[in-house]
């Protein structure tokens, strides 16, 4: 993608830098050449041609153009670095849209990616520490992974392929203890949110053991995470223990909990389940954060590291009212949380990378030098124009996802749902219909992305 140096420079991400540059700090470096160097170091960082399409992307989204937003995003498709990450946003996408089929076959197109890239390769490897860290194919960190397992589990779910749920069940859990072989816990997080619906698709299938274990891990990765336990996950863990007889573990949970009364999985079965998930938003996007520095008289050298920036909408919740009652969702993730733990645990050795190449760069301009003072500042323009940060990111994931479960009897029912703000100031409501069958699960999915102009 084309970009112009008037784009980057009108970038006041930039500004700060200026004072680095100051005039007559580069004795031998005429004032023209200095500013070539800049303005190319400038122009450089604005081309980040794919974060200006995902742009495009969101607005169409945020706009309520899903298709226009999935046109936008097409020109990516084909890129060997970045086809996961492509796969992962269509499948967002076409989830936006309705299209759980269409989701459901790009979700797996990003899963046999990310499969082939497991073997990574030692050229992508070595690039990222001597070229630049976009030179290596994405794969995603692993709270986007477990994220794109959850979402595939709720197609499923939500078109009534419940043992396709329990497979994504499945390759969570198998997931997760080759990460942590110990505890299956995630390093950053989004693991609680993945272990509950995975107990919702195990229940789903009459896997009662299966989906008390699914609950006890979600519950001690919400506790890890010092988040609150949602509601449906305290009721699930005092059932499901009470039905399987485990009586010490479930009086804890009542203690805990301050439940008192609760349905029996036999008369539970009779019913029909409702699971309410409310996507917030869109999840947070990275940033370059830049800064040129001299390192000599005639040569500089730019460190770039990724900054996060999330982007919440003020939604607090939903409200549905089902069969005369009222019931509110809880979080069950918070993405740009996550993601925020993720980066920090990745600065250091971006940091430790970016030093590294920057010392190879600084030999190289060095001898280079010895041959042509001409050629070294061309290797050293070539070094600031390669350094670059790796912006990358699941884009399209919400920011944060709310979650409720509503037992009703089954039949055709009219549903109500209120986007909730601050105060609990309704938003804005739409109603849906809906068919429950008893013991099966029914998903109905509300997407926020804030007031549309």
């Amino acid at each position: 993608m084309a970009c112009s140096a008037p784009e980057a420079l009108r970038d006041r991400r930039w500004m700060p830098l200026i004072p680095v540059v100051r005039r007559g700090a580069w004795p031998g470096l005429s004032r023209p050449r200095l500013v070539v160097v800049v303005l190319l170091a400038f122009v450089l960082a604005g081309c980040s041609g794919l974060g200006r399409s995902f742009e495009q992307v969101e607005d169409e989204l945020t706009r309520g153009n899903v298709d226009a937003a999935l046109e936008r995003l097409q020109p990516m498709s084909g890129s060997r670095l970045n086809q996961a990450l492509f796969e992962m946003n269509r499948g967002m996408l076409l989830r936006h849209k309705g299209d759980l089929e269409g989701s459901v076959a790009a979700f797996e197109l990003a899963k046999s990616e990310i499969g082939a890239l497991e073997p990574i390769s030692l050229s992508e490897t070595l690039a990222t520490w001597t070229v630049t860290e976009t030179a290596g194919s994405y794969t995603p960190p692993v709270h986007e992974h477990l994220m794109l397992h959850a979402f595939q589990l709720l197609n499923y779910l939500e078109l009534g392929q419940l043992d396709a749920a329990r497979v994504e069940a499945l390759q969570i859990d198998l997931g997760l203890r080759r990460v942590d072989p110990a505890t299956g816990a995630a390093p950053d997080g989004g693991d609680a949110f993945a272990r509950h619906v995975s107990g919702l698709a195990f229940e789903a299938n009459g896997d009662w053991s299966d989906a008390m274990i699914a609950y006890r891990h979600a519950f001690n990765a919400y506790r890890r995470g010092n988040a609150p336990i949602p509601r449906d996950l305290q009721r699930s863990l005092v059932r499901l223990s009470d039905h399987l007889q485990l009586t010490e573990e479930r009086d804890r949970y009542i203690e805990a909990f301050g439940i008192d009364e609760w349905e029996p999985m036999r008369r539970n079965r009779e019913q029909g389940m409702l699971i309410v998930v409310v996507q917030d938003g869109l999840g947070p996007r990275l940033e370059e954060r830049t800064a040129v520095v001299a390192v000599a008289a005639d040569q500089f050298v730019r460190v770039s590291l990724p900054a996060l920036r999330a982007r919440p909408t003020g939604l607090n919740g939903a409200r549905i009212a089902a069969n005369g009652q009222w019931v509110e969702t809880d979080t069950a993730e918070v993405v740009s949380r996550t993601a925020d733990r993720w980066l920090e645990r990745q600065m250091p050795a971006l940091t430790t990378r970016s030093i590294a190449r920057n010392v190879a760069r600084y030999g190289a301009t060095e001898r280079a030098r010895q041959e042509s003072p001409l050629l070294g500042l061309a290797v050293n323009i070539a070094g600031l124009l390669l350094e670059q940060s790796d912006t990358r990111i699941w884009r399209t994931l919400p920011d944060k996802v709310y979650l409720a479960r509503i037992d009703l009897p089954p039949g055709s029912r009219t549903v109500d749902m209120e986007f909730v703000g601050a105060g609990g100031r309704t938003l804005t409501s739409e109603q849906r219909s809906i068919d429950l069958r008893a013991g099966q699960p029914t998903v109905l999915t509300g997407f926020w992305l804030g007031p549309r102009s």
